[in-house]
C-alpha cells in the first residue's frame, strides 16, 4: 500500500475511534457538534493530502458534506439518533470501499508493473 493510502487510512481509524468516544460521551445528550469537529479535522487533513495526490479529494467531499449534516441537525434541532448515526456509518463505510478499491488498484497496478503488463 503506498504511503498516502496508509495515511488516508490511519486518519479514518483515528477518527473513528474518536468517534465512538464521542458517541458513547454524547449521544445521551443529543449533541453533534463533538462530530462536527471530527469531520472537520479529517476534511481539512485530506485538504492539505490532497495537494500532492488526488486519493484524499474524494474523502474530502464525503466529510466536508457530514460537517454540513451535523450542521442542520444541529439547526434543525434533531434528535433521533438512529437516523442520524444511520447515515454516518454509511458516509464512513462509503469512505472504507474507497479505500479498499484505491488499494486495491494499487495492487494490480503493481502487479502488473511487475509482469510487464499493461492496467486497464
Amino acid at each position: 500500500m503506498s504511503v498516502k493510502l496508509r495515511r488516508v487510512a490511519r486518519a479514518l481509524a483515528i477518527g473513528w475511534c474518536v468517534s465512538l468516544m464521542c458517541y458513547w460521551g454524547f449521544s445521551a445528550t443529543g449533541m453533534s457538534w463533538p462530530f462536527a469537529v471530527i469531520d472537520v479535522t479529517l476534511a481539512v487533513y485530506f485538504f492539505r493530502q490532497s495537494r500532492g495526490s488526488l486519493i484524499p479529494v474524494p474523502l474530502f467531499f464525503i466529510h466536508a458534506a457530514m460537517v454540513f449534516y451535523y450542521l442542520l441537525i444541529s439547526l434543525l434541532n434533531v434528535t433521533v439518533w438512529y437516523w442520524i448515526v444511520l447515515f454516518a456509518n454509511r458516509s464512513f463505510e462509503m469512505s472504507l470501499i474507497y479505500i479498499a478499491v484505491c488499494s486495491i488498484i494499487r495492487i494490480r497496478s503493481r502487479n502488473d508493473e511487475a509482469s510487464g503488463g499493461i492496467l486497464l
